[in-house]
């Protein structure tokens, strides 16, 4: 299960529409339909965010390992303030690399 399907499977479930995600993230409703359908990503702000707004641990957005059922095990009903963000969204300051390319290769579900 990549990003954009984990985004989708979350805001249907909470039965929100794009255009209400997307006011929520600051984002518009063009950005989490392309971030759903994979033919972008957000970034990792966006990624923090996602996971402050559904409660869920950063991590579950960022490996494809978890899927549905991790989700149901462990959603916290308030993520810790003092939640750290993960190694991987720290790789760009180490490699000089962009986040974004950083990112693509995270998340992209082609991308090898």
């Amino acid at each position: 299960m990549h990003i954009g399907e984990k985004i989708k499977f979350l805001r249907e479930k909470e039965e929100l529409s794009q255009r209400k995600l997307a006011k929520s993230m600051y984002v518009s409703r063009q950005t989490v339909s392309r971030w759903e359908n994979g033919f972008s990503l957000p970034e990792s702000e966006s990624v923090i965010l996602l996971a402050k707004t559904f409660g869920y641990p950063i991590e579950w957005f960022l490996k494809d390992a978890y899927g549905v059922d991790y989700l149901i095990s462990t959603r916290s009903d308030k993520l810790n303030e003092s939640t750290e963000i993960p190694a991987a969204l720290n790789v760009s300051e180490q490699s000089g690399k962009q986040p974004r390319s950083v990112l693509k290769k995270l998340f992209h579900p082609l991308h090898k």
